[in-house]
């Protein structure tokens, strides 16, 4: 692996953005997913990989590579992306989270663009950006305008969206619970009900692998099913206080058909 890893702050200061990476088993797809942080615009970067309990001597190796490099490597028991999150903000030093995938990648611009939107605006909680598809597929995903009442049905937040590491105090981090999967879009709806704003960027990109194996996009229906009713039961009075809206988006959700990646 021959990227140039390092801490992208000053030695001596705190950076302002903590991307967290987890990563099981995916070693071989880390050089372009750090190689597009070390990339951005905006300088004042950590990276923490957390290793998720990976067991294939080649993600361990390239592990073992970035942590004498200089990219900090937190170790821990396989518990998912949730708790793998968790343990990598807690031990993170930003006002500011990206998760990043360990498959994935976003544009150079990405995260200045998130963090002059955050910095001029207190009450924004959620910045998120284009989402462009690679690798088994390719195109853009034509996502809908944010709206409340679509989040509640569908998610059209990514993973990789940032957000300030107080929020994630506030309403407890990922639920680990939602290891199955969803974590991401429960703990958007968590960051909502603490009446954080969301916004989306002009220009910034998302690279979401697509990967037939991917875990999210081979749910079975009756998992789906499962995982929504613990999204209703977890925020309960948001659902009931947005019926109005949820009833307002449910046709034209039906009408794009277009779901959640």
């Amino acid at each position: 692996m021959n990227v140039p890893l390092h801490t992208n702050s000053e030695a001596n200061s705190v950076p302002r953005v903590s991307v967290i990476i987890p990563c099981f088993n995916h070693g071989k797809y880390l050089d372009e997913s750090i190689g597009s942080v070390l990339d951005q615009t905006f300088r004042d970067i950590e990276i923490i990989v957390v290793n998720d309990g990976s067991t294939d001597t080649e993600t361990l190796d390239i592990l073992e590579r970035l942590n004498l490099k200089g990219c900090r490597v937190i170790h821990t028991t396989n518990q998912g992306p949730a708790a793998a999150r968790n343990r990598g903000i807690a031990g993170c030093q930003g006002d500011y989270i990206l998760p990043l995938d360990a498959d994935d990648k976003i544009s150079p611009d990405f995260i200045r663009e998130a963090v002059n939107l955050l910095d001029a605006d207190p009450l924004l909680g959620v910045v998120y950006g284009k989402v462009c598809f690679f690798g088994d597929a390719e195109g853009a995903w034509e996502q809908p305008e944010f709206s409340l009442g679509r989040l509640l049905i569908q998610n059209m937040i990514v993973a990789s969206a940032v957000f300030r590491r107080k929020d994630w105090l506030v309403v407890g981090g990922y639920r680990a619970v939602m290891k199955e999967g969803w974590e991401d879009w429960d703990f958007w709806l968590s960051l909502v009900g603490i009446s954080k704003k969301v916004r989306r960027l002009g220009n910034g990109s998302f690279y979401y692998r697509i990967r037939h194996d991917s875990r999210t996009r081979s749910l079975p229906l009756r998992l789906k099913i499962k995982l929504f009713s613990q999204l209703v039961i977890s925020h309960k009075a948001l659902y009931i206080v947005n019926i109005p809206d949820i009833l307002k988006t449910i046709p034209a959700w039906l009408r794009d058909g277009r779901g959640r990646i």
